[in-house]
């Protein structure tokens, strides 16, 4: 017999139940979200993959010098959301920033305003293909506007701007 199964419900620790660690991203999986918001957004035109030849290249968490017009996708903090009364499972939500860096205010921010309004209207039971593992993009919530972060640096001419936001993802 398992050890605290005595117990009524409430008292049991988390680890107590089957599938304790499974259902949460990042335990098993080893595609980060910022890496499968990459992977959506570049699958619905809106980037190319780092690396390939188009508009508005999409790194995750490294940026590179150039070209000036880059999409940069980097994991922040994770908001959670409670825990399951049946199996003590959180519901956290990982961080995503993505990072919008241009040689133009203007062409900077319609990039933002562009992914700010794709990310609100068509994000709803998303599915996204990341080297074989197929994710399930449920919902993305803003934790901010967009936020003008200024110069690269005090004698560039590009700009930054930024999306900050929180996502529920699973492994289909």
């Amino acid at each position: 017999m398992f050890p605290f199964s005595y117990l009524p419900s409430f008292f049991r620790p988390r680890w107590f139940y089957p599938g304790f660690l499974t259902p949460s991203i990042g335990l098993g999986d080893v595609h980060s979200p910022a890496d499968v918001l990459r992977h959506w957004v570049t699958q619905n035109g809106l980037g190319v993959m780092g690396g390939q030849p188009g508009e508005w290249p999409c790194f995750c968490s490294i940026e590179p010098n150039s070209p000036d017009d880059v999409l940069t996708f980097t994991d922040t903090t994770s908001r959670q959301f409670g825990a399951s009364q049946y199996s003590g499972e959180g519901f956290d939500h990982p961080g995503v920033q993505i990072r919008i860096r241009s040689g133009s205010y203007i062409k900077g921010y319609r990039k933002a305003h562009e992914l700010k309004t794709f990310l609100d209207q068509v994000v709803y039971l998303s599915s996204v293909i990341v080297e074989g593992s197929e994710y399930l993009i449920q919902a993305i919530s803003r934790s901010s506007d967009i936020i003008s972060i200024g110069q690269d640096a005090p004698s560039s001419a590009t700009r930054q701007f930024s999306l900050n936001m929180t996502m529920s993802i699973t492994v289909k």
